[in-house]
């Protein structure tokens, strides 16, 4: 029907009817199939011996035609131009480079490029067990791991041979003890008999776990974990069991009772795997519904693992557990509470221990975290800055006091800032928040804003948290909280930085003095390490790993002569760095063993 159909309305006035827009294609190819047609006249001229002209239509678009015609006779005569100016000239193939000029024009040189000559060798060598064979991404251990090789090859003048990458190395971390083979029964956690260690050790190793573990991941809440021990909740409920257990073997890393070690064995490794591989299986199996043991469990479990010489898929357990969690809902703000609850509380703790713990796994092994800040909005408040003794008191901090879970908080806060880092450096594509519009930027653009997030947030922490406070006002605990903190923040510029350092095989200095910023963070953090030692705490023997190969590389990239200062003092700081290895790897299996070959 045109516009010129009309029709009466309900007053009896005859109104024009508008054409109802979108036509389907059965109308539309009834309207007119000229171009079906023989001579190109349509059915409906032929039937009712019309001329069938289409010159209406042409003079519609003959501006137009005329105007991309006249467009490309000018690129022709442009073309004859060039020819004669510059003859032999191949302008598709300029045309080609100047497009991939503008792409690249802003990405800066990396050392973790895939088509490298080092990757190629390195893809070379063989696991010890290829059944153990698993994805390592750019940000994990294993890429620095290359680097290192790099540089020591150019530094000594000859490749190491597969052969020697092996020779040194000490059975108890590179193999897998007896003790710690993975037995079926391990798979099937026996509920109903739980073996928990005799009352006076388990006292012991309870407060070895609140004194050194609990206050850097605050997964537990002690009055109310210790009020349910006294009432034998853990011999009542299987949930609660697990997580006793996994409480006394974070604190055998801590004890010197020789009744924490497995029977039979003469090593500290051992310490807490009688109470861990009890519950070892739970890490393994989909829980029937998320309770808050189930993300307490999970948060201990992955804990543990990580340390010792079998790592049970700990990027699996902590992302299956976040999704158990946002599967109920814990992600979001349950309805609009007037004052904070206990229990509410306890969720959000134990909700953000293992976010933290997934960005932190997803990291070493060089994989996506399981819930992405900009992908994923997580609708939940930090924990407050409350301590665990203030719980009864409305939840009100004494002024005056400094809250312990404030450490927590600001690593909380780092840990986003890194999770973005990784979104930005190591993005199998170029990174662009899903909801900007805008154009990509240059990847040294963001680089700068990451490197003011990482400024802005060091200089936002609390006076009792900064590393230069050598009040002796200060705790010990505080004192160690802000050695953890400054240790993060270092290990995490280092990973930002570490792909854009020169090597052999890219020899390219960008504009960013990618080694500069990793030799001073590695040096930085030796102060952080002395705290710990002081303190009898012990750092993460993996992220002494990347100090140490960092101060390597240094030492391999810097002067030829091993009188020059700045060597001498690298070689100083390589060995407080190994001296802390020490002190950390009799408990703690290195993250680097299950990685490499």
């Amino acid at each position: 029907m045109d516009d010129s159909d009309s029709g009466p309305s309900p007053s009896g006035v005859q109104v024009k009817k508008r054409r109802i827009p979108g036509a389907c294609d059965e109308c539309k190819r009834k309207k007119g199939d000229s171009a079906k047609m023989p001579d190109n006249r349509c059915t409906n001229c032929i039937q009712q011996s019309l001329e069938c002209s289409h010159k209406e239509v042409g003079k519609t678009l003959g501006p137009a035609k005329r105007y991309v015609e006249s467009l490309e006779a000018r690129l022709e005569k442009m073309d004859i131009l060039f020819n004669k100016m510059l003859p032999g000239l191949d302008m598709n193939e300029e045309l080609a480079k100047l497009d991939r000029g503008e792409e690249e024009a802003d990405k800066l040189p990396r050392n973790d490029d895939e088509t490298s000559a080092l990757a190629q060798q390195m893809g070379q060598l063989t696991l010890l067990n290829p059944l153990r064979a698993r994805f390592f991404g750019k940000s994990s251990n294993v890429q620095l791991f290359k680097t290192c090789l790099d540089m020591k090859w150019h530094y000594t003048g000859k490749p190491q041979a597969e052969s020697s990458l092996t020779q040194g190395r000490r059975p108890k971390y590179w193999e897998i003890p007896k003790w710690a083979e993975q037995d079926q029964t391990d798979l099937q956690p026996s509920y109903l008999f739980y073996t928990f260690p005799p009352e006076d050790l388990m006292v012991s190793l309870i407060d070895l776990y609140f004194i050194h573990l609990n206050p850097l991941l605050p997964v537990l809440h002690r009055p109310i974990f210790e009020r349910s021990i006294k009432q034998g909740l853990h011999l009542r409920n299987t949930e609660f069991g697990a997580t006793v257990l996994l409480v006394c073997a974070h604190g055998s890393k801590y004890s010197e009772d020789p009744r924490v070690m497995v029977d039979g064995s003469n090593t500290w490794l051992s310490s807490g795997w009688n109470w861990y591989k009890q519950v070892r299986g739970l890490g393994q199996q989909l829980p029937p519904r998320c309770t808050l043991y189930t993300l307490q469990v999970f948060s201990l479990l992955t804990l543990f693992s990580i340390v010792s010489p079998v790592q049970d898929n700990c990027w699996i357990q902590t992302g299956m557990a976040l999704r158990i969690a946002v599967d109920v809902g814990i992600h979001t703000k349950k309805g609009k509470e007037s004052s904070p609850t206990t229990e509410s509380e306890l969720w959000k703790r134990a909700f953000w221990c293992c976010w933290v713990l997934d960005h932190r796994y997803s990291a070493i092994f060089g994989r996506s975290p399981s819930l992405k800040d900009e992908e994923f909005v997580i609708d939940l408040d930090f924990p407050l800055e409350c301590d665990d003794e203030y719980w009864d008191h409305d939840f009100q901090q004494p002024d005056s006091k400094p809250s312990e879970i404030c450490y927590f908080t600001a690593l909380l806060r780092l840990t986003q800032i890194f999770g973005r880092a990784m979104r930005v450096v190591y993005s199998l594509r170029r990174y662009q928040s899903p909801f900007q519009k805008a154009p990509i930027r240059p990847e040294q653009d963001y680089l700068n804003e990451l490197d003011a997030s990482l400024n802005d947030w060091r200089t936002g922490l609390p006076p009792h948290l900064r590393l230069e406070n050598d009040s002796q006002s200060t705790s010990d605990l505080f004192k160690v909280q802000s050695a953890y903190l400054h240790a993060s923040f270092y290990h995490h510029q280092i990973c930002i930085y570490r792909p854009y350092i020169p090597t052999l095989h890219n020899p390219v200095q960008g504009p960013i003095p990618a080694l500069v910023i990793c030799k001073n963070a590695a040096q930085s953090c030796l102060r952080a390490l002395e705290t710990m030692r002081i303190l009898h705490s012990k750092p993460s023997p993996t992220t002494l790993d990347v100090f140490g190969r960092i101060i390597l590389i240094s030492i391999w990239n810097g002067p030829t002569s091993s009188e020059s200062p700045v060597t001498r003092q690298l070689e100083e700081d390589l060995q407080q760095c190994n001296q802390a290895m020490l002190y950390a790897e009799d408990r703690s299996v290195p993250t680097s063993c299950n990685e490499i070959i």
